[in-house]
């Protein structure tokens, strides 16, 4: 393999190895916003159950404060029956039945209103319930999702460190002046420094290369960059007979979006 051969696997691979960096750095900067969204979900979900919860004790203290009415007015109810044994006319009589009468009516009324709180407790007590089993298992899934994460996490850290190694090994075969040029290059143009040419286009830009420079950098020689974009150019090595161990060299790793 030539010296220039070499070169340009060399800066490939850095190519992907950067990718690869900003993906992992990527998902460490993201973790703690998922994990933080993951608590968020689940605080809203108690958030909903404490609501039922609170509707349920209101509803209750309204009972509470209904039947302390009604015992209330039976109070009133039995002291204006006993005052009816003690009236001396038939006027004081009926003053104290349309009392009672009333008060009667209005214990009915409060009854109901009693009956109609029963019912809604009821009702609130049974959704209480499905919300808490659901809250138990929003929970676990939740912690599980978490410590998904984090160990995702913990994996990208490691596969960071590899990756650094990786980056310097492909950097110490790169002469300096072309390492600078690159890294030079992919600061301006989205973190690609070279990219695929096919069919005489450049894969960073899409524009036509001149056809001689195209066969030269299919012949790898020597380093060319796209004269619109100024990103080196490379052709992905044919796979010979027995090659099928060799490392790709990661032809698509390289291209840019078009029109970069």
């Amino acid at each position: 393999m030539g010296v220039m051969k070499e070169i340009i696997r060399s800066l490939v691979k850095l190519q992907d190895t950067l990718g690869a960096i900003a993906e992992a750095e990527q998902f460490e900067r993201k973790a703690p916003e998922q994990i933080e969204a993951l608590d968020l979900r689940l605080e809203e979900a108690a958030s909903g159950l404490n609501v039922v919860r609170e509707e349920l004790a209101e509803s209750q203290k309204q009972r509470r404060a209904l039947e302390m009415d009604i015992a209330s007015v039976e109070t009133q109810i039995n002291r204006h029956q006993e005052q009816t044994m003690s009236v001396k006319t038939n006027e004081a009589y009926r003053t104290l039945q349309h009392e009672i009468e009333v008060e009667r009516a209005k214990v009915s009324k409060l009854e109901d209103r009693v009956l109609e709180l029963m019912e809604h407790s009821d009702q609130l007590e049974a959704r209480i319930k499905v919300l808490e089993s659901e809250h138990v298992q929003a929970r676990g899934r939740t912690e599980e999702e978490k410590r998904g994460v984090m160990e995702k996490g913990r994996a990208a850290s490691k596969e960071l460190e590899r990756l650094q190694e990786v980056r310097k090994g492909s950097e110490l075969k790169i002469p300096a002046d072309t390492l600078e040029n690159f890294n030079r290059i992919a600061s301006a143009r989205g973190g690609v420094g070279i990219v695929v040419a096919k069919n005489e286009l450049c894969g960073g830009c899409n524009v036509r290369l001149r056809p001689q420079i195209f066969q030269e950098v299919r012949r790898a020689e020597a380093l060319h960059s796209c004269e619109s974009c100024k990103r080196y150019l490379y052709c992905p090595e044919e796979p010979r007979p027995g090659d099928a161990a060799v490392e790709s060299s990661g032809p698509e790793a390289g291209r840019a979006p078009a029109g970069g």
